[in-house]
């Protein structure tokens, strides 16, 4: 018995060891999700993560030799490696857009008791992928993957405001041709940039307003928007203003589920 009792009790306590170790591995990781944290050397992880230089040496150094990390050669600091390179790009693939949305949309349509659609780009169009109705008898309705106008709408601006700047300005050069109505439209995406979402009224239908957040990536680039619009006549800009810090911090939320960081989302997680 008592063989026993101590064999358990080294196991317990390498299995602490163990896990000890692992956790100080992902904090180290970890540290490359900031935006000024490209490279870090022994003495930057030592002090990050309070603890012994030796200590922060042999983890960085396990990393790299497992393909986690990559040693710069020149400056003898570390960066993130192929395999992390390697699993973030399965780890996009498999997540669904539309599982990992829906019950937060279902939650904001709650909310506002107005329809909640998720809209992305494609070529120079706009679409709905998913909605979740407003039930209310008189409420917007999306066809699913049926081309709207990106140049119209909240979320065709979210869209637009939050891609590569170069692909905007030339999907703007093929829907506006006016000179000056191009340069009104880039201003407004400017706006719509530095708030972080974009209101409208009247715009794609009569009728109609709404209010739209962007879902981001790691590059900071969005991949899909989130809508909520409704009849103007009840969809209020009282009401849209009520509902809009919410709104920011579901967008938020799944943003950084997509792979951004907090940095760069630049608003409220939602707990």
């Amino acid at each position: 018995m008592q063989i026993r009792r101590s064999s358990c009790f080294i196991c317990n306590f390498q299995g602490r060891r163990v896990s000890k170790t692992v956790r100080r591995a992902l904090r180290l990781l970890l540290l490359f999700d900031a935006d000024d944290k490209r490279e870090l050397s022994v003495t930057e992880a030592a002090r990050e993560m309070s603890i012994d230089k030796s200590v922060a040496s042999r983890l960085l150094s396990t990393l790299a030799s497992e393909g986690f990390l990559q040693r710069n050669l020149g400056t003898q600091s570390y960066k993130l490696g192929p395999t992390i390179i390697r699993l973030g790009a399965v780890a996009q693939k498999t997540i669904n857009l539309i599982t990992l949305a829906s019950p937060h949309l279902v939650r904001m349509r709650n909310l506002s008791k107005e329809t909640v659609s998720l809209q992305v780009w494609r070529g120079n169009k706009r679409f709905c992928v998913y909605q979740v109705e407003s039930q209310h008898d008189i409420r917007r309705v999306f066809e699913i993957d049926v081309p709207m106008p990106l140049e119209h709408g909240s979320s065709g601006a979210v869209l637009l405001a939050f891609a590569p700047r170069a692909n905007a300005d030339a999907v703007i050069g093929q829907l506006i041709r006016d000179r000056e109505e191009q340069r009104a439209f880039l201003s407004q995406l400017e706006k719509v940039r530095r708030k972080g979402y974009a209101i409208s009224s009247d715009q794609a239908i009569l009728g109609i307003s709404g209010i739209s957040a962007p879902l981001l990536n790691a590059s900071g680039e969005a991949v899909a928007s989130i809508t909520i619009s409704g009849p103007t006549e009840r969809w209020t800009p009282e009401r849209i203003e009520s509902i809009r810090s919410d709104l920011l911090a579901v967008a938020a939320f799944l943003s950084e589920a997509l792979g951004a960081t907090p940095s760069s989302v630049g608003r409220k997680v939602m707990a």
